[in-house]
């Protein structure tokens, strides 16, 4: 299962949009090379159709902006 996390302005990509695509195998997440963006439309657009949006919880990091699963 692949998870997309789209995070604003991470400590690594300061001011950008950046799309991390983690793929759970068993018990174990690995999180593949992020995608970097300059719009959150441009950042949705490497996400696939199929998938379904979640907005952040309360007590996720600041910079996480969505979940995609």
């Amino acid at each position: 299962m692949d998870i997309y996390t789209v995070y604003f302005n991470p400590s690594d990509y300061p001011g950008k949009y950046v799309v991390r695509v983690t793929t759970i195998v068993g018990a174990r997440g690995i999180v593949g090379d992020p995608g970097v963006f300059d719009s959150l439309e441009n950042a949705r657009e490497c996400i696939p159709q199929s998938l379904m949006r979640m907005d952040r919880l309360p007590e996720d990091d600041p910079v996480i902006v969505e979940v995609w699963i």
